[in-house]
C-alpha cells in the first residue's frame, strides 16, 4: 500500500473505508489557514511538498487500475507535528476519500444509454457526484475517464495551491479561464507581471518555479485526454519546479 494513499477497504461482509488520523486537516484547510494552519500560513515549500506526494499517492492509485474520481485539496490530509515551527519535510500527505473512486475499466468501456446526461455536480443536493470545478469536461459529459481524469483534477488542484483562489473563480471567469489569460499571451515579462498579480502573496512564492508550476498545471488540464501528460510526468516535473532556484 502506498504511504500517500490512506484508504483501507473492510472484509468480513462489511465494506468500509478506514483512514489514518491526520491531525493537521487538509490541504484545503491549510490554504484557508484553518485549524491547524490559523496561525501560520502554508509556505510554497510546503505546497510543492505536498503536491508532489499527492502526485505519488495518485501514481500509486493508477498503478492498481483506480481512478479517483474527486481528487482536490479537501481530500489530500496532511499529517504531522502540531508546532508552528513544522517544515516540509515534517508533513505528510494522504489522499482520502475514495467514495467516488472506480476501476479504470468501468470508465473506458462502451459508453450506455444514459451516456449524453450530465454528471451532477456538488452543487446539487440530492446527488453528490462530482465537485464543480475539479471534473473533466469529458467525465461531465460522458461518465467516461482515463488515468487523465485524475490529472486535470491534478491541474486544478496546481491552481488552487499557487494561487490561493477557488476553481470556480469570481463572476464569470473560472480559475482555469484567467491563468489561461495570463499566460499564453505576453512577453515574458508581462506575463510574470500577471502571474505576479495571481500567485497566493501568503505562501511567500519563488517567482520562477511558481511559474513552471503553474505551466504545468495547464498541460494537466487540456481540453483533449490524451494532450494531458500522465500522472508520472507531473510527479517528476513537480519535482524539479520545486528545486528552481530563484
Amino acid at each position: 500500500s502506498s504511504p500517500s494513499a490512506g484508504g483501507r477497504v473492510g472484509t468480513e461482509g462489511v465494506c468500509a473505508l478506514v483512514y489514518e488520523y491526520c491531525r493537521l486537516g487538509s490541504l484545503e484547510d491549510a490554504l484557508l489557514c484553518r485549524g491547524a494552519w490559523l496561525r501560520k500560513p502554508m509556505s510554497g515549500t510546503q505546497r510543492f511538498e505536498m503536491l508532489y506526494q499527492a502526485c505519488i499517492g495518485l501514481l500509486e492509485l493508477h498503478s492498481q487500475d483506480i481512478l479517483h474520481l474527486d481528487f482536490k485539496p479537501a481530500n489530500v490530509l496532511l499529517d504531522g507535528p502540531l508546532g508552528a515551527d513544522r517544515d516540509a519535510s515534517a508533513v505528510s500527505a494522504r489522499i482520502g476519500d475514495f467514495g467516488m473512486a472506480k476501476r479504470m475499466h468501468q470508465l473506458t468501456a462502451a459508453p450506455d444509454e444514459t451516456a449524453n446526461s450530465t454528471l451532477p455536480t456538488r452543487t446539487n443536493r440530492t446527488q453528490l457526484w462530482v465537485t464543480e470545478g475539479y471534473a473533466c469536461p469529458e467525465y461531465v459529459q460522458t461518465k467516461r475517464g482515463s488515468d487523465r481524469t485524475d490529472v486535470y483534477a491534478m491541474g486544478i488542484t496546481i491552481f488552487r495551491t499557487v494561487t490561493g483562489k477557488h476553481p470556480s473563480g469570481s463572476g464569470v471567469e473560472t480559475l482555469k479561464t484567467s491563468i489561461e489569460r495570463a499566460l499564453r499571451h505576453g512577453s515574458a515579462e508581462e506575463i510574470e507581471k500577471r502571474v505576479a498579480g495571481l500567485r497566493d502573496p501568503v505562501a511567500q512564492w519563488c517567482a520562477r518555479a511558481s511559474l513552471r508550476l503553474l505551466k504545468l498545471g495547464l498541460r494537466c488540464v487540456a481540453n483533449v485526454p490524451d494532450e494531458r501528460p500522465r500522472i508520472e510526468e507531473v510527479r517528476m516535473r513537480t519535482s524539479v519546479c520545486a528545486r528552481v532556484v530563484c
